[in-house]
């Protein structure tokens, strides 16, 4: 396809990626990183757990880590994005580590930031070495920086409302996702019969609730062994009454055992 590339560079402390085409952006999506995404081309629709929203050319979006979100792609050949992807300990010895506390979308960029990620699209374009690799990550903290500098009244956080019922499901899973939640506990909380929640759930943000928790509680569960527990004991905060049920579903999401993702 004429048109279509992608240039990348990976490193332990960000990734980036500056693409056309269709790319695994595609589909609904839950991880244990940040990502900052600049929507340059293309027809999209992002939806996240506070809004969802048709993007606009040279629109910028964070999405923190463990925070569910969708991208609907029209037009995969003209889709153009430079993502950018980084662990919570890049940014935790910063002073920028609250920018990426909840889904945000930045409709139109101030001209600095702009800037600032035209120069990584410029850099990935080049030669990847050492010095470029250097460039980036420069680029990337002085985008943090120019971030930090937005007020409240230059974003969206919230777009389109979810439904109440919607928030008050996501807020409560978060508020009790190391115990053991059942469907008909969740729905008694918010005041709502089960077969409501779930329709409600599924139609509103594209993935079941069942599927919405398990995915959340792997993070939970990521993030507990990085912090120095260990597997088993985790495991049972996460639902799982035996150990095997709870490796199986931690292999099937991130590709490793439990143990190996341990920091």
């Amino acid at each position: 396809m004429i048109g279509i590339f992608e240039e990348k560079l990976l490193s332990e402390r960000a990734s980036f990626r500056y693409a056309k085409g269709e790319s695994l952006e595609r589909g609904k999506e839950i991880h244990t990183y940040h990502e900052i995404i600049y929507y340059i081309d293309g027809d999209a629709e992002i939806l996240t757990e506070s809004f969802k929203e048709k993007l606009r050319p040279g629109a910028l979006l964070l999405i923190p880590r463990a925070s569910y979100h969708s991208m609907r792609i029209e037009d995969g050949e003209r889709y153009t994005r430079l993502v950018i992807n980084f662990p919570h300990s890049t940014v935790a010895e910063t002073p920028y580590s609250d920018i990426m506390s909840a889904p945000i979308l930045i409709s139109h960029p101030r001209p600095e930031v702009l800037e600032v990620l035209m120069r990584m699209c410029r850099v990935l374009r080049g030669e990847k070495d050492a010095r470029a690799e250097s460039c980036l990550y420069g680029a990337f903290l002085t985008l943090l920086y120019e971030l930090s500098e937005y007020g409240v009244e230059d974003i969206r956080s919230t777009g389109d409302e979810r439904r109440s019922v919607i928030k008050e499901c996501i807020s409560y899973v978060d508020a009790h996702i190391g115990r053991k939640l059942l469907t008909r506990d969740v729905a008694h909380a918010l005041g709502v019969s089960e077969s409501t929640l779930l329709h409600v759930f599924k139609r509103e943000m594209g993935i079941s609730l069942h599927k919405y928790v398990a995915e959340k509680r792997m993070i939970y569960a990521s993030r507990e062994i990085e912090s120095g527990r260990g597997p088993t004991e985790v495991y049972s905060e996460c639902g799982y009454s035996d150990y095997s049920s709870f490796y199986k579903a931690y292999v099937s999401m991130f590709g490793t055992s439990p143990g190996g993702r341990r920091a």
